[in-house]
């Protein structure tokens, strides 16, 4: 039961010099975190998009062209 323990504490502890085994695999890849970026940009444009269009179909249905 005490080897589990030390096993644990090494795993999570940033101290040991490994920066902590669990800490690591919890870390995002630049690659992830890249696509990531590129995909929130992408919905914002998404959104700005929209917002446009939504403007553009209300002004028209205001000049009775619908």
């Amino acid at each position: 039961m005490e080897f589990q323990k030390e096993i644990i504490a090494e795993m999570v502890d940033s101290r040991s010099g490994n920066g902590g085994s669990v800490h690591r695999l919890l870390e995002e890849s630049p690659s992830v975190a890249n696509k990531r970026e590129k995909l929130n940009n992408n919905i914002k444009l998404l959104k700005e998009s929209k917002d446009v269009v939504v403007a553009i179909v209300d002004q028209n249905c205001g000049n009775g062209e619908r």
